[in-house]
């Protein structure tokens, strides 16, 4: 009997799963990386892990290729602008090691990190900020409930989302990516495509902004 072709969904599950690790280990390495101030062996060491993270990054996004059935559109990295003055930055995710990769890569910024939708809503209710970094995938309240939330009763902050995704394995978070014109960040993500993506996010709201 020749053995069953794998689930679908199951591979896109296991490759949202494997998204996330990767995604803080790829963070921290190019953390890593460039905090190092020698060439010796440590800095050698770091530059092949990142090429096997690289690697493993491929085979995910072959996994979730095969899950989905549609390439990878992750954000291509570009010349980054001029570095602006420091923004306010919500991140929204349950992960914690993804909230301690990504307020380490925005360090310059003012960075507030919270595990769950509820507690974005309570904040985005009481204080201003600048971008809104949301992971799609989280239980209970997800990414796409809570933009939903905000575009009806705070609608000036929907341009402000940029959205996180180890993978849309259902079709609602497929067909939502598939219609969202807001960035969308596929993990795992670098620490310069992350610092360019919310540079050039400011840039565009500061653009959009009417003038004096």
């Amino acid at each position: 009997m020749p053995p069953s072709s794998p689930d679908p969904g199951d591979l896109s599950r296991l490759a949202h799963e494997m998204s996330n690790s990767l995604a803080y280990v790829t963070t921290n390495l190019n953390l890593l990386a460039e905090e190092l101030d020698c060439d010796g062996r440590l800095s050698a060491i770091v530059a092949d892990a990142l090429e096997g993270a690289e690697r493993l990054a491929d085979e995910v996004r072959e996994l979730r290729r095969l899950g989905w059935a549609t390439d990878d559109t992750s954000v291509q990295a570009a010349v980054p602008r001029p570095a602006a003055a420091p923004s306010r930055i919500l991140v929204v995710d349950d992960e914690p090691a993804i909230l301690v990769a990504v307020e380490r890569v925005l360090r310059r910024h003012e960075v507030v990190t919270v595990d769950s939708a509820a507690a974005a809503w309570e904040r985005l209710s009481a204080e201003p900020f600048d971008v809104v970094l949301c992971d799609l995938v989280m239980p209970e309240e997800n990414g796409i409930e809570l933009f939903q939330r905000v575009t009806a009763e705070k609608p000036e902050l929907a341009s402000r989302f940029v959205f996180m995704t180890a993978g849309g394995f259902t079709s609602r978070t497929r067909a939502f990516l598939a219609e969202t014109r807001n960035p969308v960040l596929h993990k795992p993500f670098d620490a310069k495509t992350l610092r360019w993506v919310v540079a050039q996010h400011i840039h565009s709201a500061a653009a959009a902004e009417p003038g004096p």
